[in-house]
C-alpha cells in the first residue's frame, strides 16, 4: 500500500511539473493576451525589442529583407520582453507570425 502511495504522489508531482509553463520574469508586468501584427511590426521598426536582439530601423530592414530576422523571431521577443503573453500559442502561430511579416514588408515596401 505504501509503494502505491509513492507511486500516486510521484505520478501527481510529475504532472503538476509538466503542466506548468515557463513564463519570462515579468517583474510585474502584464503582458497582453493579443497585440495586432501591425503593433508589433511598428514597435520593432521602432527598437522596443533592441534587448532581445532585434534591430531597429534600417537594420531590421535589412535583417528582416535577408531572413535573419523573422516574424516569430519578433513574436518571440514581444513574448520575452513581456509585451505578449503566450496563452493563447501566439509563439506557435505561423499564421501571426506571417501577419506580422506582411506588416513588415508593408513598412519596408519601396524603400
Amino acid at each position: 500500500m505504501q509503494r502505491f502511495l509513492v507511486l500516486i504522489t510521484s505520478i501527481f508531482t510529475i504532472l503538476f511539473a509538466l503542466s506548468v509553463k515557463v513564463e519570462p520574469n515579468c517583474n510585474g508586468m502584464t503582458p497582453r493576451p493579443y497585440v495586432e501584427p501591425i503593433t508589433l511590426a511598428n514597435m520593432a521598426f521602432r527598437g522596443a525589442f533592441q534587448e532581445q536582439g532585434i534591430p531597429s530601423s534600417a537594420q531590421l530592414g535589412n535583417e528582416f529583407r535577408s531572413g535573419r530576422v523573422t516574424g516569430q523571431d519578433i513574436v518571440q521577443a514581444a513574448i520575452d520582453s513581456c509585451y505578449l503573453n503566450n496563452d493563447y500559442g501566439m509563439e506557435t502561430n505561423p499564421n501571426f507570425a506571417r501577419d506580422v511579416e506582411s506588416q513588415l514588408e508593408a513598412i519596408y515596401a519601396g524603400s
